[in-house]
């Protein structure tokens, strides 16, 4: 079967309680995939593991940005990834990477995570902060 060629970079974001990466088996375990995240208290230090998944343009490599934004669209963390083809030459190009996110809630409510290339905006992932214990 013949690769169809990526004519942009597409993103896609997972976050998660806590993601491993195994450098043997080249995998990602990811355990309980959020859509809402509790804190004791605010405002407080939230964090979670996020997986980004790039699929690239054949040879193409790109700084793409990593952020957290609060609902009011204030941008919290920001990080920066250098993307490019790191997967064997028969599959499809692009990388995966997961990291740690660390930022200030001081509310509840709704906060997003995107991705951004040189495009714009490539990947969106809105979730609920509340306190409590859930």
């Amino acid at each position: 079967m013949a690769h169809s060629i990526i004519p942009a970079i597409v993103a896609q974001l997972i976050p998660a309680k806590e993601i491993q990466f195994d450098r043997n088996l080249k995998v990602h375990h990811i355990r309980e995939v959020i859509n809402r995240l509790s804190v004791p208290t605010f405002p407080f230090i939230a964090s979670c593991d996020v997986l980004v998944q790039l699929m690239l343009p054949e040879g193409h490599a790109e700084m793409i940005e990593l952020r957290v934004l609060d609902k009011t669209g204030n941008v919290l963390t920001l990080m920066q990834i250098d993307a490019r083809n790191v997967r064997e030459p028969d599959y499809p190009p692009g990388c995966d990477i997961s990291m740690s996110v660390r930022f200030l809630a001081e509310k509840e409510g709704i906060y997003e995570i995107q991705a951004l290339g040189m495009e714009g905006v490539i990947a969106r992932y809105p979730f609920y902060i509340g306190k409590g214990n859930k």
